[in-house]
C-alpha cells in the first residue's frame, strides 16, 4: 500500500516539477524575486529555501544533483520527505 502510495505522489512531483520548468522563463521574467534552482540533493538547501523572500521555489532534481541513478533517486526521495515535513 505504502509503496503504490509513494509512487503515485512521485508521479504527482514529477507531473508538476514538469509544469515548473515550463513556467519557469515566465516567472523569471516578473518583476518578482526569484531565486535559482535548489538543489534536492542537499538537506541544507532545503531548509535554506524556506528562509527565502521568493514568490516561487524551485527545486532541482536533475543538474545540481550528481549523475549516478541513486543519487537521483535519493534526491527525489529527500524532497519528499522534506516537503511533506515542511507542510505540517
Amino acid at each position: 500500500m505504502f509503496e503504490h502510495d509513494l509512487e503515485r505522489i512521485v508521479e504527482e512531483v514529477l507531473s508538476l516539477w514538469y509544469h515548473v520548468l515550463r513556467f519557469y522563463p515566465i516567472l523569471c521574467s516578473r518583476n518578482s524575486p526569484v531565486e535559482p534552482p535548489v538543489p534536492a540533493s542537499s538537506d541544507k538547501m532545503l531548509r535554506k529555501s524556506l528562509e527565502t523572500r521568493s514568490d516561487v521555489i524551485v527545486y532541482d532534481l536533475e543538474d545540481s544533483v550528481p549523475p549516478a541513478r541513486a543519487d537521483k533517486g535519493a534526491a527525489r526521495d529527500r524532497l519528499l520527505n522534506f516537503l511533506s515535513v515542511s507542510s505540517r
